[in-house]
């Protein structure tokens, strides 16, 4: 957590401009605008933390799916910003063995048994530490989650989540620790929902064209849980890498296996702002969900998953899984920026 001694740890002074209506018992709930460059961010520690908003004001565009609704934010979380999830997408059953012990998550998703996306997308984080200069403006939040949130008795191990948002004229940098607290060695399993907007008219947002570092499909079952085999020929895999695909191309609900070298990410180019979208992750992640909402024409999400679908309860675990020891943390490193078209 080297990051956060970079900061000063001090109470913190929110405008009443950065309010947003709400009917909960405060009657509010408040973000953090952040200002480097030619960008603008606000960042909700209250909903788990989430960006609620990233603009580019050269390109006058938002870069990420945004939304200053409270009701829209707190009904569809995972349709806006990027919502971390932990445990991510769908456990069978909510059900898994893991280094001898059972657990049992909630079934939240009924109609197929399954349990998905986990319990930190609407997370109440505090503010840990805020900076912010002509060049750089930074914000760190944290949530521990304990016997104290209602959820610890389905993953009883203590755990401080960190996320740091550093932004820049480079963009948006993105950096979340875990920490186990527990005294158990626990598995680790996470996800951002990455939401991004189309264009408002069909054909523009057809015209789009998305760049996925990818190299085959992940065969789901009929519960969207993942399996160990790939669908062959898939032209979405075939295309991702080098020339890309539209947004649109058809109904997407799919899981991808990443490929292992060179850039990691997406690229999403948007003709009409002569513009592009570069979304880089971490190398611990080994797989992308991408979910276009059938194609409605409003939204892409290109969701950056350390496992597959289930993939505690499969073989692969042994491959993808990360276990996270007691007393030790992992990092997570984002970046988000734009660049004009050639």
């Amino acid at each position: 957590m080297a990051a956060a001694g970079i900061l000063t740890c001090m109470p913190v002074s929110i405008p009443a401009a950065n309010k947003l209506p709400g009917q909960d018992e405060r009657g509010f709930m408040e973000y953090i605008t952040l200002k480097a460059g030619k960008y603008e961010a606000h960042i909700l520690p209250e909903l788990g933390g989430n960006v609620i908003y990233f603009y580019d004001h050269q390109q006058q565009r938002e870069i990420l799916k945004g939304s200053h609704d409270r009701e829209a934010l707190k009904n569809r979380p995972t349709t806006y910003g990027m919502p971390f999830l932990f445990p991510p997408n769908r456990i069978d059953g909510g059900s898994f063995l893991y280094d001898g012990r059972q657990y049992r998550l909630p079934v939240n998703e009924p109609a197929r048994n399954n349990h998905i996306h986990g319990f930190f997308k609407t997370a109440d984080y505090r503010v840990a530490a805020e900076q912010h200069t002509p060049e750089r403006a930074e914000v760190i939040l944290e949530y521990v989650f304990d016997e104290n949130d209602a959820n610890f008795i389905y993953f009883p191990h203590k755990i401080r989540i960190r996320k740091a948002y550093e932004l820049t004229g480079q963009g948006l940098k993105t950096t979340l620790t875990i920490t186990n607290q527990s005294n158990q060695t626990m598995p680790v399993m996470l996800a951002y929902h990455t939401a991004f907007p189309l264009m408002p008219d069909r054909q523009q947002s057809v015209a789009m064209n998305v760049r996925l570092s990818i190299k085959a499909r992940v065969q789901l079952d009929d519960r969207l849980l993942g399996t160990e085999s790939y669908v062959a020929g898939d032209q979405i895999a075939a295309m991702a890498a080098e020339s890309g695909f539209s947004p649109l191309a058809e109904v997407l609900d799919n899981v991808y296996q990443m490929k292992s070298f060179g850039f990691r990410g997406a690229i999403i180019t948007y003709p009409a702002y002569k513009a592009q979208t570069v979304y880089e992750v971490d190398d611990i992640f080994h797989y992308f969900v991408v979910w276009n909402s059938g194609a409605n024409g409003e939204i892409l999400c290109t969701e950056p998953q350390t496992c597959r679908n289930n993939g505690i309860n499969l073989p692969s675990w042994q491959k993808d899984g990360i276990d996270l020891p007691a007393g030790e943390d992992i990092r997570v490193v984002t970046k988000l920026s734009s660049e004009d078209m050639a």
